[in-house]
């Protein structure tokens, strides 16, 4: 795949998952109020001693307009995960979802 369609993909694909913020940002307003609340002052855990690298909440990214996308990316997500057990999302937003994932994996 050449770079120009490599770019195209990732602004469609970009633009795809950003509609679904638009899509069900009304549905979800509560709940995007209560995360967008978390920023780096107000997050005092950091998971195996790293520091979160993005949330909806952090300035640079509020301001920018990405968080837009990120929700886009979970209200995306909700789609596949609804009734199902989740082991790890990958966004760190599980008050996003009524669904808590079960208890953390054991083993594998």
């Amino acid at each position: 795949m050449n770079s120009f369609t490599e770019k195209l993909l990732t602004r469609i694909y970009f633009i795809y998952l950003k509609g679904y913020y638009y899509r069900y940002r009304n549905q979800y307003a509560e709940k995007i109020t209560q995360i967008m609340r978390f920023d780096k002052k107000s997050l005092r855990l950091k998971p195996d001693g790293q520091e979160e690298q993005g949330l909806p909440g952090f300035h640079k990214d509020s301001q920018n307009g990405w968080h837009r996308y990120m929700f886009g990316r979970y209200f995306f997500s909700l789609r596949h995960i609804k009734n199902k057990i989740v082991l790890d999302s990958g966004s760190g937003l599980e008050e996003l979802s009524d669904m808590r994932p079960a208890e953390r994996a054991h083993l594998y």
